[in-house]
């Protein structure tokens, strides 16, 4: 709509029309946006981690949106209204659509749409504490922490998260303190304390089997597999991404399922089944494009590109990781840029290709170190090590080791030992070439 067009229509219901019908033509405009957002939700997502607000069916008409295609397609266009109707509503008496918005939207938000979801979860915070609804405010500190984990903001989204889990618990919704508690051990997790991550993601568990809740059982089983890994119990990791894709399929929650392949095929790369790994890989590909996870999917070809390295394959892996890097920058996910960048660092490393391969794991650095993601400066720190090594470049060399060597420890990385052994290895020999 043209702006003096919409400017004219502003004039004629101000003059022409009382408050009654102005208010009640925005009654049935935001009932239609939440009405057709819980059906679009419904559709793309069936498998409900969280508990949905109830609500009404629109009383003007509305699209079909049960199947996921084209519950998809109108969320992605509807989305910057939807934002609009969350920060509109929030402050001009609608406090509960506000809410309600931010609750149906956390996991569509969640999957790449970080700068919508910061203000859908904010507004909604400040609908919920002007109405003193103590869980609309749980579930939109839940979602703005959950958010700005996603771009960095880790200690703000430790502090919403841990409100959100004691207003979850206060209020008795045990199923959505679960949901919280899974996305603060994530968070533990990315910032490499592992003890906690475990820990929230223990009671995430037990509260979701108490619940009897199979979707989010199957997302902490993920989490859970992730930490066996980095800790280096690789049957213990299979154990539960096997469990968690068992439980996914059965609950129809394509999420978990794309995740649990995603992270099978992880623990195959651990183990050097770099082919099984790339299988894996490929079938969470398909179902994170399918339904138009942007994050699921940057994640998925970053993994692709390391099993593709894996392979003897550095040209694919390298157009992976490049799709990676877009998407991951596209979304604002920081933390994601620098697995991608160090996954360039690599291949280009491989190829001979040293000068840019320093490029790539100095930006690795760089972004890992401002978001606080040890385990991707960690990377990067061997990445430039064993660059310089090659260049002949060992006062560069020792320095990254030296910075590596306490990483290793500090973050109880499963591979401590083989990096302290390599390093020494590199400190006994010359380098190995020098290349331009």
């Amino acid at each position: 709509m043209h702006d003096l067009l919409r400017a004219y229509a502003v004039s004629l219901t101000t003059a022409l029309d009382g408050y009654r019908d102005r208010r009640a033509a925005r009654d049935r405009l935001f009932d239609y946006y939440l009405a057709a957002t819980a059906d679009a939700v419904g559709g793309l997502y069936p498998a409900a981690v969280t508990s949905r607000p109830n609500v009404a069916p629109a009383a003007t008409p509305s699209p079909e949106l049960t199947e996921p295609h084209t519950a998809k397609r109108w969320l992605n266009t509807e989305r910057s209204t939807l934002a609009a109707v969350a920060r509109y509503t929030a402050a001009h008496g609608w406090p509960s659509h506000a809410i309600r918005l931010s609750v149906l939207l956390y996991r569509y938000l969640d999957c790449g749409h970080y700068a919508d979801g910061l203000v859908v979860h904010q507004h909604a915070l400040r609908a919920a504490r002007q109405a003193g609804d103590l869980v609309g405010q749980a579930h939109a500190l839940a979602g703005l922490g959950n958010t700005e984990q996603r771009v960095g903001r880790h200690e703000s989204a430790a502090e919403h998260l841990r409100q959100a889990i004691e207003l979850f618990r206060r209020s008795g919704h045990f199923t959505d303190e679960a949901s919280a508690q899974n996305s603060l051990g994530f968070l533990h997790f990315e910032l490499v304390r592992y003890d906690s991550a475990e820990a929230c993601f223990a009671r995430a568990l037990t509260l979701f089997r108490q619940t009897a809740n199979l979707t989010g059982e199957a997302l902490v089983r993920n989490n859970l597999g992730l930490v066996h890994r980095r800790r280096g119990r690789h049957e213990a990791a299979a154990e539960d991404h096997r469990r968690a894709l068992e439980l996914s399929r059965r609950t129809d929650d394509w999420t978990a399922e794309a995740l649990a392949l995603d992270c099978l095929g992880l623990v195959e790369q651990q183990l050097g089944r770099h082919r099984a790994a790339a299988d894996h890989h490929q079938q969470a590909l398909v179902l994170t494009r399918r339904y138009g996870n942007r994050r699921g999917e940057a994640h998925v070809l970053d993994n692709l590109g390391t099993a593709q390295l894996g392979l003897g394959d550095p040209e694919r892996a390298h157009r992976y990781f490049e799709q990676s890097l877009a998407i991951f920058t596209e979304i604002g996910d920081h933390g994601g840029r620098a697995s991608a960048l160090n996954g360039l660092g690599a291949v280009t490393h491989a190829i001979g290709h040293t000068a840019t391969a320093l490029t790539h794991f100095t930006a690795a650095l760089s972004a890992a170190t401002v978001t606080g993601a040890r385990y991707q400066q960690a990377r990067a720190r061997t990445g430039l090590g064993h660059t310089h090594h090659t260049r002949g470049e060992p006062g560069h060399a020792h320095r990254h080791h030296e910075y590596l060597l306490t990483d290793a420890t500090e973050l109880e990385l499963a591979e401590a030992e083989r990096i302290r052994s390599h390093v020494a290895a590199l400190a006994d020999h010359g380098p190995v070439n020098r290349t331009a």
